[in-house]
């Protein structure tokens, strides 16, 4: 392994692990006394605007972007150079990019604690930043499911069944997070949705330890 590629091993490897603990902040909800509920709040809830530890939240959520964004070029080095594994580290740069603006632009109120906040989101007295964090939400979970795709088309098979598993796991709870919407209740969202981001984090993971395994060749 010449220098500037073990550098950029470790730099990057560095880099994606620091993204992957800060993503990970939103376990702090559970020891945090945030006053949601976190069967039912969407994680996301307590980052709205007035929540008590919201800048916190969404600091920690920026520099979780901001890392991914960091890592990409290095990563670009130590993937396997083809198309695909490209298109991981694409994904992984797009996911941080979105992360930094979903939490540069924070909902306007936490709505499962809120009677008004629920009235005003069904009269369409939101914001466009409650609106865009919204969509935002939708796009994170689309490059999820897309960048873990290819994961399972170009990983050794060992580590193609994790990211099919991973996959399948994250459609699931992105169907269930969908007709708990549809129910109109919002009931066990908040648990859909911390599963996803649990599913999302052990993917990460994975990926981290496959680019620890193997610099530049597939295994």
């Amino acid at each position: 392994m010449s220098p500037g590629v073990g550098s950029a091993r470790t730099l990057g490897l560095a880099v994606l692990g620091a993204a992957i603990v800060a993503y990970s902040g939103w376990l702090l909800q559970f020891v945090l006394p945030t006053g949601l509920d976190l069967l039912h709040a969407r994680p996301d809830e307590a980052s709205a605007a007035g929540q008590p530890y919201a800048p916190v939240l969404r600091g920690i959520e920026v520099a979780a972007g901001a890392c991914f964004v960091l890592s990409a070029p290095l990563l670009s080095r130590l993937s396997p150079a083809y198309l695909l594994a490209r298109l991981s580290v694409a994904a992984s740069c797009l996911f941080g990019l979105l992360l930094v603006t979903h939490a540069l632009v924070p909902l306007d109120c936490a709505e499962s604690a809120s009677e008004v906040c629920r009235q005003r989101i069904e009269a369409g007295q939101v914001s466009g930043g409650h609106r865009t964090h919204r969509v935002i939400d939708v796009l994170l979970d689309a490059i999820f499911l897309s960048g873990t795709a290819t994961l399972v088309l170009w990983w050794p098979p060992r580590w193609r069944a994790f990211a099919a598993a991973g996959f399948a796991a994250g459609l699931a709870t992105q169907v269930g997070t969908l007709l708990t919407t549809m129910a109109g209740t919002g009931a066990l969202s908040g648990l859909f949705e911390r599963l996803e981001m649990a599913t999302m984090s052990a993917v990460m993971t994975a990926g981290l330890f496959y680019l620890a395994r193997s610099v530049r060749s597939p295994t």
